[in-house]
């Protein structure tokens, strides 16, 4: 009876929260832990679970990759999409920047063939500077395909790779690509079509420019020394005669001091982030997945109850699916994630009887 009671209280109005149901029952009966009984049923209630919005904070606090001690060390890599075509037939842009000197380059290719990746970290990274120790990318199909995974072994490169719908995990390349697009839309004008042309132009711009984090410009960080820009040869520039073994000097102090300078902006953002986070500790449990791709605007918000199978990393979870005829196995990241409580049978205490239920 007392579970009967509860759905016509709860699950025949709406769903309402736990003080709304309490209140029709209070209107209507009394039971013994009847507060208890029904906040216990409405926090198992799969229809709230999978429809509510979160109203704590998420889970997952800020991960940062350690600050490399040199250039190319760790390389961040993303694609740029869905561009206007260029004469040259260019569609995509893969961005790909240095993490000690926020050193970007950028390439343009024509489709998102896991090939275009491994010739532009061939010939771009490779060739000039040897290859890095990582590599971290999301898992677009250009980055996770056989032959990317191939040449990065045949390198001894240690492929990284971010959670879907986690831009934070790869936060460098994403503000990168920003900044790529912002200074391409002043300068192409009316010829968009021409934007892969422009493109070294930006890069350049890009380069000798002081970055926030590091308060050096990659170029000098990079190469130890400014560059003469394209007009300073019309008007005159300055001709840097420092010896060459205090330029060497200077270059070895400035990379420290950028590589400081980048500690401190790691701490002030990872205290900026994990004010609206918490801390995490799924072991075996039943969890609901905040499914990013929804039908419609009536879908449900979260997925499941899925199963952790096991952690992948400090923040990110494999899961799969709790049914037999679908075995869906995804790694996700902790802040997609909300805990499912599963109803006990009986939902209230066993030691209690329908004889006590009162109706008013």
């Amino acid at each position: 009876m007392r579970e009967q009671t509860l759905i016509c209280c709860h699950d025949d109005v709406g769903h309402m929260d736990a003080k709304k149901t309490l209140h029709n029952l209070k209107l209507r009966y009394w039971w013994p832990n009847m507060s208890k009984d029904s906040k216990a049923y409405v926090r198992s209630c799969h229809k709230c679970q999978i429809v509510n919005r979160r109203t704590a904070n998420a889970y997952g606090l800020l991960q940062q990759l350690p600050i490399p001690s040199t250039p190319w060390e760790i390389v961040s890599a993303d694609h740029i999409v869905c561009l206007p075509q260029t004469r040259n037939g260019n569609t995509n842009m893969l961005v790909q920047i240095d993490h000690a000197t926020r050193y970007i380059i950028a390439t343009p290719s024509a489709s998102l063939a896991a090939h275009t990746v491994t010739d532009a970290l061939y010939h771009n990274i490779i060739l000039r500077y040897g290859p890095p120790s990582m590599y971290l990318s999301d898992r677009g199909t250009a980055f996770t395909a056989r032959h990317t995974r191939r040449f990065l072994q045949k390198y001894g490169i240690t492929q990284s790779t971010t959670p879907p719908y986690s831009p934070q995990a790869n936060s460098i390349v994403e503000r990168a690509n920003g900044i790529i697009v912002s200074t391409l839309k002043k300068m192409i004008d009316q010829n968009p079509n021409k934007w892969d042309e422009l493109l070294p132009n930006a890069s350049l711009a890009i380069n000798t420019t002081k970055q926030n984090s590091t308060k050096k410009s990659p170029f000098y960080l990079l190469h130890g020394y400014e560059p003469r820009l394209p007009r300073e040869l019309h008007l005159g520039s300055f001709i840097d005669d420092t010896p060459r073994e205090d330029q060497l000097d200077l270059l070895t102090l400035a990379r420290a001091e950028a590589a400081n300078n980048v500690y401190e902006t790691h701490l002030e953002n990872k205290q900026r982030f994990d004010l609206h986070r918490r801390s995490h500790s799924f072991t075996a449990d039943l969890v609901l997945y905040d499914w990013p791709k929804k039908d419609h605007k009536l879908s449900p918000i979260f997925k499941g109850p899925f199963v952790i199978v096991r952690p992948v990393g400090a923040v990110c979870y494999e899961i799969k699916s709790t049914t037999q005829q679908n075995k869906f196995i995804k790694v996700v990241h902790v802040q997609h994630l909300r805990p499912y409580f599963k109803r006990n049978t009986p939902t209230i205490e066993e030691n209690s009887t329908d004889e006590e239920t009162e109706r008013y």
